[in-house]
Parts: C-alpha cells; structure tokens; sequence
C-alpha cells in the first residue's frame, strides 16, 4: 500500500526518499524548504504512536492544506490528485 501511494503522491509532483533503504516507509519532501511528510503502514504506525487508529471512512485522520499561487493552479493540483486516484470533491473556497 505504501507504493501505491508513494506513485500517487511522485504524479502530485512530490518528490521521495525511501529512508534507510526501509521499503515500508516513504518520506514525501515539500516545496523549497524541504518539508518532509512520513508515510508508513499501519502497523507501522500504530506501533509508533501506541493508539488505535482510525476507519477512514468514519472519520478523518490527517487533513493537508498544500499553498498554491492562484485558483486555476488549485485546479490542477485538484485534477492531477484525481488522475493519481483521489475522489473528486467540491472544494469550498
């Protein structure tokens, strides 16, 4: 599951490390200042955190708010996430 969504987030236009040659994590790195966002299994990150986690389809877990420079370019950061496999959703801006 980590290397379906690493290729989503690589067609967002994200660039990724694979930590220490660790196959079940992704490092995502963000903008000019290198921001880095984790991604791991569950397992992984249930260990980790020591809390159960969520059922998506109940509730939220992480919510990511990425800048951008106008509105058509919020369009189509929207369609590549859609090409990449995300839902189509009615942004409220």
């Amino acid at each position: 599951m980590i290397q379906i969504n690493q290729k989503s987030f690589i067609k967002l236009g994200f660039s990724t490390n694979t930590p220490h040659g660790n196959s079940d994590q992704v490092q995502l790195v963000i903008g000019d200042n290198n921001a880095t966002l984790m991604l791991f299994p569950v397992s992984t990150f249930e260990n980790f955190t020591k809390h159960e986690i969520v059922d998506t389809k109940q509730a939220i877990e992480v919510l990511f708010s990425i800048d951008a420079e106008s509105k058509e370019e919020v369009d189509e950061i929207a369609k590549r996430a859609v090409k990449a496999g995300g839902t189509d959703a009615v942004l409220l801006i």
